[in-house]
């Protein structure tokens, strides 16, 4: 595909812009997933055999010192699963193209849609029990001791009233 030069605007642009009109190739590549994606060939005459282009060595090192102090400068900048692909791609030298490319079609064609929950992720800590309760305070005792004896006065009445019944 054939590109006109990148408009001057904005200045951060500078090391990504083409001053002159260029021309991409594009290759259609199959991830893992099954999804497939269009990348760009580092050359115009590139093939899948000719391997990636690699950066030099002390361009490596340069970028890694980068990109450090911008991870240390703004942890939030990447999630850290981007972090260690960024990382993986500086220690294989930053081949282009690369050879791990993350699905952007996946995290679409495969939401959640729903939930259920199973259990907690952790055990609780339960609080420990002592082994033998403390006796009830006095007050407690005579007021249970006072409502039993009021009961069994009640259930003795009923059962007069119920004595006297099969005498009639």
């Amino acid at each position: 595909m054939s590109f006109p030069a990148d408009p001057v605007e904005p200045p951060e642009w500078a090391v990504i812009r083409h001053d002159d009109a260029h021309t991409s190739a594009f290759w259609t590549v199959t991830l893992a997933c099954g999804h497939v994606e269009e990348v760009v060939a580092p050359t115009l005459g590139w093939k899948p055999g000719d391997g990636p282009r690699l950066v030099e060595a002390k361009r490596v090192k340069q970028m890694i010192e980068e990109f450090e102090q911008v991870w240390v400068s703004d942890p939030m900048l990447q999630p850290e699963h981007q972090r260690e692909h960024t990382r993986r791609m500086l220690a294989a030298g930053w081949p282009i193209p690369r050879p791990e490319r993350s699905c952007h079609t996946c995290p679409h064609a495969r939401a959640i849609i729903a939930y259920q929950r199973v259990g907690w992720l952790i055990p609780r800590e339960e609080a420990p029990q002592p082994e033998c309760p403390p006796p009830p305070a006095r007050a407690v005792l005579e007021r249970r001791l006072r409502r039993a004896e009021d009961e069994a006065e009640w259930l003795r009445a009923q059962l007069a009233g119920h004595d006297e019944g099969q005498d009639a």
